[in-house]
């Protein structure tokens, strides 16, 4: 097989087409779909699962690598990263292999002004300060602190968030 590039601008079409980032309005069947969880799609579904089922069959199943780039929801944002699979062929060195990432959330009964310290590609420490939480009603300011040790590879921006709402993804450093 000839090696070759290919490149897929936006294949969150609802959403692209609506010009509304996630979570993406229904689609022409009523159906309310990521793309990225859509795959490897059906090609019986709606738009979402059409799509990433032609784009799973017809690019990504001849692949011996790929790179994913994308965006984010709402008031996030993301630091540039490679994902592998280690148990397929060989991948090129990388200067950071994270062996898993987990989302850092509000915790229950915390909400208000989030206000991040740190920002996408910092190291943190597990005890260190990330961000503060003010509560406008009670005054109350609550400190989020890094629960592992790794790098922040996505985070919410300032906001106002409620309990559960997702505000850092950092990935554990191998």
């Amino acid at each position: 097989m000839t090696p070759c590039r290919c490149s897929l601008p936006a294949l969150g079409l609802v959403a692209l087409l609506s010009l509304c980032p996630l979570p993406a309005p229904a689609d022409d069947w009523g159906a309310v779909e990521i793309a990225r969880r859509a795959f490897p799609g059906s090609a019986n579904g709606s738009v979402t699962s059409i799509v990433a089922h032609t784009v799973f069959d017809g690019v990504i199943l001849g692949c011996n690598y790929l790179i994913d780039l994308h965006t984010c929801s709402n008031l996030r944002t993301n630091y540039p990263q490679v994902r592998a699979d280690e148990a397929g062929p060989p991948s090129e060195s990388v200067s950071k292999v994270l062996v898993r990432s987990r989302w850092l959330r509000v915790p229950r009964g915390w909400g208000g002004i989030y206000l991040p310290r740190v920002g996408v590609g910092d190291a943190v420490a597990e005890g260190q300060l990330l961000a503060t939480i003010a509560d406008p009603v009670t005054d109350q300011v609550h400190e989020v602190r890094a629960d592992i040790d790794g790098v922040v590879i996505g985070m919410s921006l300032p906001q106002v968030v409620l309990s559960g709402s997702a505000l850092f993804h950092i990935g554990e450093v191998r």
